[in-house]
């Protein structure tokens, strides 16, 4: 498999790796993921350090030969096979991500909830880069990893993952529900949260952000 060091690696997708034995190793301010404890083997991407931080707690990991920077999973397990998902028939358009779905549903949010999914997958994006390059400053590498340090502890890990695989990833509703074993009921509530703590609240709610205008 060809390294993909741009690649930000979702939180759903790191979890994986970890119980499948893989490696994560500090380069910079984020982390890179091998699927093998052997760092001669190719890696997988970039996990931002709040995705590690919260695998530190799900996965158990720890030091790797004593190493703080290079960490495997205490617990880990061969996972579940993700199930093929079929290809649509020749003729037959592909299906939509399952966050488009939801937002086709609900026009009068469409808005709010594709500007907040953006701003978390800039966020996301900035978050998973080492944090050398000259493009980028410090300011912003710091206030995105800030940013989603905050959702993190605020949404909860699983809210979390479900964001991290609609904006980040854009899985189809099967993808999705086979992932977590559900739909738009796990989805939605999941993105209304995220809207609100842009500062960017759907009807009914209130804007709930300590950074809604950073």
């Amino acid at each position: 498999m060809r390294n993909r060091p741009e690649r930000a690696v979702s939180g759903w997708r790191a979890r994986r790796f970890a119980e499948a034995g893989g490696l994560f190793v500090r380069d910079g301010a984020s982390f890179r993921v091998y699927r093998l404890t052997d760092e001669r083997s190719p890696w997988c991407g970039r996990a931002p350090a709040h995705v590690v931080a919260r695998l530190s707690h799900v996965c158990g990991l720890q030091a790797h030969r004593e190493d703080p920077d290079r960490l495997v999973s205490a617990r880990a397990r061969v996972p579940r096979a993700l199930l093929a998902i079929a290809m649509p028939e020749a003729g037959r358009p592909a299906a939509r991500p399952l966050l488009d779905e939801l937002t086709a549903r609900a026009p009068a949010s469409a808005g709010r909830i594709n500007a907040a999914a953006m701003r978390f997958r800039g966020d996301y994006h900035l978050a998973a880069l080492p944090g050398r390059l000259k493009a980028h400053s410090h300011e912003s590498l710091a206030a995105a990893r800030r940013r989603l340090g905050d959702l993190d502890a605020a949404l909860g890990a699983d809210s979390m993952m479900y964001v991290e695989a609609l904006a980040v990833d854009r899985l189809t509703a099967a993808a999705f529900g086979h992932v977590f074993g559900g739909g738009a009921e796990m989805a939605g509530p999941a993105l209304a949260r995220l809207a609100a703590a842009y500062g960017l609240p759907l009807a009914g709610q209130e804007a709930g952000s300590a950074f809604a205008s950073a």
